[in-house]
């Protein structure tokens, strides 16, 4: 460990995991991204939440949370915001890595699938080029969402011209 820092266990899904490991290190540096960064300070000074009540990490998180990953706290944070995390707070984090994760999916398989690629192809392309397993973030999980989010793939037949598939059942189908 690097002197004046200090280690926080951040309970997250295994594509989260990889994901943070991938892109900041093992443990996590947020000093890499400035975005990240602040929103995890920000999360770790909100120490009062309404909604911490609802939400018991010990029991229901660790159905969702199988995986952990250990994140860097320097010590100016650490003596500003403290080293702790709610619960509500573990599942903010979370959902904000998860939501930029299946963003940044949508975009690159939607627009490889609009000049042409099939979408087996895109997904596992995408699955390569973030470092994700069948077991991390897998591609049934991942078809599913671009079927829930099926709207951006109508903006991109507007602006590129192409038809929008049918997702079906078949996830080889090609466009």
């Amino acid at each position: 460990m690097p002197p004046n820092m200090n280690e926080l266990i951040l309970p997250c899904k295994s594509y989260v995991k990889r994901y943070l490991i991938n892109n900041y290190g093992n443990p996590v540096d947020f000093r890499k991204n400035r975005y990240f960064g602040n929103y995890f300070k920000m999360l770790l000074e909100r120490k009062i939440c309404q909604h911490n009540k609802r939400i018991h990490l010990k029991q229901y998180g660790k159905q969702i949370y199988k995986s952990e990953v250990i994140v860097f706290i320097d010590d100016d944070t650490f003596n500003r915001f403290g080293f702790d995390l709610t619960a509500q707070s573990v599942v903010d984090f979370n959902m904000f890595i998860e939501d930029y994760i299946k963003s940044q999916s949508r975009a690159i398989i939607f627009t490889a699938n609009s000049f042409g690629q099939a979408w087996v192809d895109a997904i596992r392309n995408f699955q390569n080029a973030f470092g994700f397993s069948e077991d991390d973030f897998s591609t049934e999980a991942i078809r599913k969402d671009l079927q829930r989010n099926k709207e951006i793939l109508e903006i991109l037949e507007k602006s590129f011209g192409t038809n929008v598939p049918d997702f079906g059942t078949n996830v080889s189908n090609t466009v």
